[in-house]
């Protein structure tokens, strides 16, 4: 991994534990909101209009017996007022979601407990016959109270249950929120110790120091005061110190080298002074050489002018050789004297024209 990846990696770390706890305070905070949601707007309300239904049926109660009691009639228009209060409630009750069962039911036991007890209420008052109406206002009115004893209490009950899930939610959600931030606190220090090591590791040293010793080694300074560590063989340190001890190595090398070279010159000059000595020397003496080989031409054809009139005399002395066979045999032994010596004179023609060849290379070659 290169060196940007590896510092991508603190912020990308923390990025993603920061995500998942967002992620993970969301669920919460939607389940939270959901039992708050349940809370204020159905459990809260739904008791709060049962309360209300439960003072309006007392009420109701209250001016029934205040009418009975005064034998007021005029007080039976309170009453039904109230009614119409009670039913308000009612109504406002089935308009919350999901309570349109408990205000129906809750409607028919008023509707029964408010009918029974005006019947009973007109029957005291002297508007009807009493008959049975008394104990069905008692009977009606001992449900309603039931009734109304079991939705206050089914009611308190959910009001409960939702309050009891909305602070659990919000503690939870306080819970999440604080592990997520010790989480993240957790992979960045980790991620931060793991980054920092695996820099260390690839460089070695402080980069200022390392950025020093790299300005000194291209300003020519080879002797950089750089530490090794143990076992460091990889980090740019350990690679500066390398090329530090190469290039110091080369340098030397090529000294070693340059002094070399400037003997080597100087014995070259020596040896070119000594060859162009002797050069002159060569052609002195090639040009001795080549007066001698002239010389010795004009030898050898003065020779082969004698080896002519030699051979003339051998014939005359062959000649004479008839006249006697003493002559004839000296002669004859004269002429094979001559004759190798002939050969001997051609052969150092030969030579002489051949060292005379190479006398005239040598000297084009000089």
């Amino acid at each position: 991994m290169n060196f940007r990846n590896k510092i991508w990696m603190l912020p990308l770390a923390a990025a993603g534990v920061f995500l998942v706890g967002i992620a993970v305070s969301f669920i919460v905070g939607a389940r939270t909101s959901g039992a708050l949601s349940q809370l204020g707007g159905i459990d809260t309300p739904a008791r709060e209009q049962v309360q209300r239904l439960d003072r309006g049926v007392e009420a109701f109660r209250l001016l029934l017996q205040s009418a009975v009691v005064e034998g007021d009639e005029d007080k039976l228009k309170e009453v039904q007022a109230e009614v119409e209060k009670t039913r308000a409630v009612i109504t406002k009750l089935a308009a919350i979601p999901s309570k349109q069962p408990m205000a129906d039911e809750l409607g028919q036991a008023f509707e029964a407990y408010q009918g029974a007890a005006l019947g009973a209420t007109r029957a005291m008052l002297g508007k009807g016959e009493l008959g049975d109406s008394v104990k069905r206002m008692q009977e009606t009115q001992a449900a309603m109270e039931k009734l109304l004893s079991s939705t206050l209490e089914n009611t308190a009950t959910a009001t409960a249950a939702s309050q009891a899930a909305a602070e659990a939610g919000i503690r939870q959600a306080q819970w999440v929120t604080l592990a997520t931030g010790l989480v993240v606190l957790a992979v960045l220090g980790v991620a931060s110790w793991l980054i920092v090591n695996s820099v260390w590791r690839d460089l070695g040293e402080e980069p200022s120091r390392l950025k020093a010793a790299v300005q000194a080694i291209a300003g020519g300074d080879l002797q950089v005061q750089l530490r090794h560590h143990a076992g460091d063989q990889t980090s740019l340190n350990a690679t500066l110190l390398q090329m530090a001890g190469s290039l110091s190595q080369t340098v030397g090398t090529i000294r070693l080298a340059a002094d070399s070279i400037a003997t080597s010159a100087s014995e070259i000059a020596a040896g070119s002074q000594d060859l162009s000595s002797r050069t002159e020397l060569t052609a002195s003496n090639l040009q001795s050489t080549a007066s001698s080989v002239v010389q010795l031409n004009d030898s050898v054809r003065l020779s082969a002018e004698s080896a002519q009139q030699a051979n003339g005399l051998a014939g005359n002395a062959a000649e004479a050789a008839r006249r006697g066979g003493d002559i004839v045999q000296q002669v004859v032994t004269s002429m094979s004297e001559i004759d190798a010596a002939s050969r001997r004179i051609n052969e150092i023609i030969g030579t002489i024209d051949g060292i005379a060849f190479q006398t005239n290379i040598l000297a084009l070659n000089a």
